[in-house]
């Protein structure tokens, strides 16, 4: 029931009270992106279509070293991004960096922004799914 009213609170908030505009977004944002905390499916979804998405673009693009990046590559940095946390993101950027063109450095950068945000936002979900009442 908390959680309900909590989520009406803010939707409430965004459409009657004046906010900055920037103080809007970030509550579109945070509804779209994980429905207000209230659940972990939307973010871990969300997670993997980051994955996804960049594992494909990174694939496609033909700006790896001239040519286009092999599939396994493209998986692997993929996930390396995502999981920017771990040592495994240093490795394989280490080996293949000399080759990366300044776009797929910068979807790089990207892909490791979203996928922290996208991680505070799981765990969040997380927290309110299993917390103690």
């Amino acid at each position: 029931m908390s959680r309900n009213c909590f989520r009406n609170e803010l939707r409430a908030r965004r459409r009657l009270l004046w906010i900055s505009p920037g103080e809007w977004l970030l509550n579109l944002l945070y509804q779209w992106f994980s429905g207000y905390g209230s659940g972990f499916y939307r973010p871990l979804l969300w997670l993997v279509a980051v994955f996804v998405i960049g594992a494909a673009f990174f694939a496609c693009a033909p700006l790896y070293c001239g040519a286009s990046m092999p599939n396994e590559l493209a998986i692997r940095l993929s996930f390396a991004n995502i999981l920017v946390f771990l040592p495994i993101q240093r490795e394989t950027m280490s080996r293949i960096s000399a080759c990366l063109s300044n776009t797929i450095l910068v979807v790089c950068a990207a892909q490791s922004l979203l996928s922290v945000v996208l991680f505070f936002l799981l765990g969040l979900g997380l927290r309110n799914r299993f917390r103690m009442k």
